[in-house]
């Protein structure tokens, strides 16, 4: 999803006090458009997002000089003039900077709800809901995954799987969360008197198919989208390389829970003949309800499907 565009530097930062009648936010920036007008004025179109929706941004003639080039999706701080009404809303923008994704501890705030699939909204909206209940330290490194540019939207739309379940844009969130809630009564009967526990688990199966945006993406059709510069990885060894930056700074301020992620992740990152046994519950938990997501969306019920009796072969 990133593109060359231009925007204001870095440097062109905040004041340390708005206005009043300013408006001040964390965006993240996914759209710039030069447009023209009629009179032929140059200005800047840009749209805002994060998870309530986008927002669209003028930038006008007397602050163009301040562009400069930049890659987007990116996290910017906005102060802006509103302008206008209702969903005719805009913000006349004053000033913008850069953000660098390490001084981001938003959470899932950020995540632009406009590339969701209509299928995945109710996932997207339990994910905003439960992400609120964990530590700062897990919240901030979710966030910070979601939305570096090769991962956040990206995973909004992927598939799950190319035809075996979830089978639709948005499927891999909608089977990355459907479970989540699950989570705490598991992992409190599990692991008694780990307060942690059931928030680092929620991570995790969260994140364990996050490889999937390489190997399965949104496409129409059951082709790989794996980038040349990762050949022959399997979904799940891929989603520990994905992760691995952001691991290693959740190490820096919370070194005990990005053992315990990492030991999750390259456990399911090792070819399965050779895994042996789970190494901690946390795996467990993760690979049980995995499986409970696939059953639920193939439509594995109470019944066996071919409803056959005592002693008769299956029905194939």
């Amino acid at each position: 999803m990133a593109n060359p565009s231009r925007i204001l530097p870095p440097s062109a930062g905040m004041p340390e006090q708005a206005p009043s009648d300013l408006h001040v936010g964390q965006y993240l920036l996914t759209e710039v458009r030069y447009c023209q007008k009629a009179s032929g004025e140059h200005y800047v179109r840009l749209i805002l997002d994060d998870a309530g929706g986008s927002t669209v941004g003028f930038m006008w003639a007397e602050r163009l000089h301040l562009v400069q080039p930049v890659m987007v999706p990116a996290v910017v701080q906005v102060m802006g003039r509103p302008t206008g009404r209702g969903n005719e809303g805009a913000l006349s923008i004053v000033s913008l900077q850069m953000m660098p994704l390490t001084s981001i501890d938003t959470g899932a705030r950020l995540l632009p709800k406009r590339f969701c699939p209509e299928a995945a909204l109710d996932a997207f909206g339990s994910l905003l809901r439960l992400e609120q209940t964990w530590p700062d330290a897990l919240r901030r490194f979710v966030g910070q995954v979601l939305i570096d540019p090769a991962i956040g939207i990206p995973f909004l739309r992927a598939k799950a799987a190319g035809r075996y379940h979830h089978a639709f844009r948005g499927g891999l969130l909608l089977h990355s969360v459907e479970m989540l809630d699950l989570v705490p009564a598991l992992a409190n009967r599990l692991m008694p008197g780990r307060e942690e526990a059931a928030a680092l688990t929620q991570v995790a199966l969260l994140f364990h198919d996050l490889g999937k945006i390489h190997t399965v993406g949104e496409g129409d059709t059951q082709r790989p989208v794996l980038s040349s510069s990762l050949p022959g990885l399997c979904h799940e060894a891929l989603t520990l390389q994905l992760l691995h930056p952001h691991l290693k700074a959740l190490e820096a301020f919370c070194p005990e829970s990005a053992s315990v992620l990492y030991e999750v992740f390259d456990y399911l990152g090792q070819p399965t003949a050779g895994r042996g046994h789970a190494r901690s519950l946390v795996i467990d938990i993760v690979r049980f309800l995995d499986q409970m997501s696939t059953a639920l969306d193939r439509g594995v019920g109470y019944w066996p499907a071919d409803g056959r009796t005592v002693g008769e072969p299956a029905r194939h």
